[in-house]
């Protein structure tokens, strides 16, 4: 009979535990007998269920989890289903090790470490990767009157400036079309050095063949055009800007032009100066 009792005492003070309990603290030593898979001894550890976590406030409006999901996840935010991650504020992929964090993120220092494990086309390991949606980018201040966005559109383009529309180049400061590879910079380039490739050169005005207008032509253009031939117009220059390979080989060829006209001046000269000193002789003649 008194093992009965017993029994039944083990019994009911078992069920009574294992309901809830309410504790002021709780201090956990110890550790758990079988190793983990990693070889640490467990302080705390889930056994059952598909999930395991710790829960505030359980079931009020203002309920927080922190948990354990059997596919490997691991979230903290509210609700009580893994499955669904829009729930949580900070939620980790098990299975390919994906973070999301919703809301702002300020962290002070970051240091971004290994690489890709898949190599990009050019076969460099990646440090930093942006998946999905049409464009990504460092956005300094989003939102804000000084906001700043430094980013990678999907068809190629790179950009730099404010805004947020990746297809109107004119918010940026700087902007790098991936298709035909133009370069726009608004404002002020300095460069120590900068190459211009060009298809041409004007050295075809020293050909046998050119025609080289005549200086009445020059002067005749001139005063209806008001600028040289071949050269565009201050108002074209305003509104479309100049190519500076092509602006150089035109200014060249005007270059070579006066070149071959200082040429036959000098030519005319020569003969003029030629003609004057006979006529100076003559008339030294005649007055003897």
């Amino acid at each position: 009979m008194k093992k009965i009792i017993f029994t039944l005492i083990v019994v009911t003070f078992t069920i009574q535990f294992h309901a809830q309990e309410q504790f002021s603290s709780i201090n956990l030593f110890g550790s758990n007998p079988t190793p983990s898979v990693n070889g640490f001894l467990n302080k705390l550890e889930f056994t059952q269920g598909n999930h395991g976590a710790l829960v505030f406030h359980p079931g009020q409006k203002d309920e927080l989890m922190f948990g354990f999901h059997k596919n490997g996840s691991f979230y903290w935010g509210t609700g009580r289903s893994a499955t669904k991650k829009d729930y949580y504020s900070m939620y980790l992929n098990g299975s390919n090790g994906d973070l999301r964090v919703l809301g702002t993120t300020t962290i002070k220092s970051t240091s971004i470490l290994g690489n890709n494990p898949t190599p990009s086309v050019n076969g460099f390991l990646n440090r930093l990767e942006f998946k999905g949606g049409a464009h990504a980018a460092l956005v300094f201040h989003p939102g804000q009157k000084d906001e700043l966005m430094f980013g990678l559109h999907q068809n190629g383009n790179f950009y730099w400036g404010t805004g947020r529309s990746a297809t109107k180049k004119d918010y940026y400061s700087m902007y790098l079309n991936g298709n035909n590879g133009n370069l726009g910079i608004r404002g002020k380039l300095t460069s120590s050095e900068v190459e211009v490739k060009v298809g041409g050169w004007a050295d075809f005005v020293f050909n046998d063949d050119y025609q080289l207008p005549s200086l009445e032509e020059v002067e005749n253009h001139i005063q209806k055009k008001g600028h040289l031939a071949n050269i565009p117009s201050e108002i074209e220059v305003i509104r479309n800007g100049i190519n500076l390979g092509e602006m150089d080989t035109k200014l060249l060829q005007k270059i070579e032009e006066l070149t071959l006209y200082t040429i036959q001046q000098n030519k005319e000269l020569k003969e003029l100066k030629s003609i004057i000193k006979n006529l100076q002789s003559k008339v030294q003649d005649l007055n003897k």
